[in-house]
């Protein structure tokens, strides 16, 4: 189950991950009240749930950035572009 990536759908993945992970879950204390019982420690949420979707943003953010510093070093280190090359390209746009 760790290893299921589902976009694009809600998943209760995440919630079950927190059932198994529970101590009386692991421990074998578990009946048909385990849910009423342990809803506490399962309804916890470290502030986190989606904490996937901000380390994916924050990479793309950072690929950008990267991007647009190298985009004007070599505007910077470009020679000019020649009169005959512009005044073609305007002429013929």
């Amino acid at each position: 189950m760790y290893e299921y990536k589902i976009t694009g759908v809600k998943t209760s993945i995440k919630y079950l991950e927190r059932i198994m992970n529970n101590e009386n879950f692991i421990a074998g204390n578990y009946d048909t009240h385990f849910i009423e019982n342990n809803q506490e420690q399962l309804a916890k949420n470290n502030g986190c749930e989606d904490c996937s979707d901000m380390v994916v943003i924050a990479a793309f953010i950072d690929y950008l950035n990267k991007i647009s510093s190298t985009q004007e070093l070599k505007n910077e280190f470009a020679p000019p572009q020649s009169r005959w090359k512009k005044n073609h390209f305007i002429n013929n746009f």
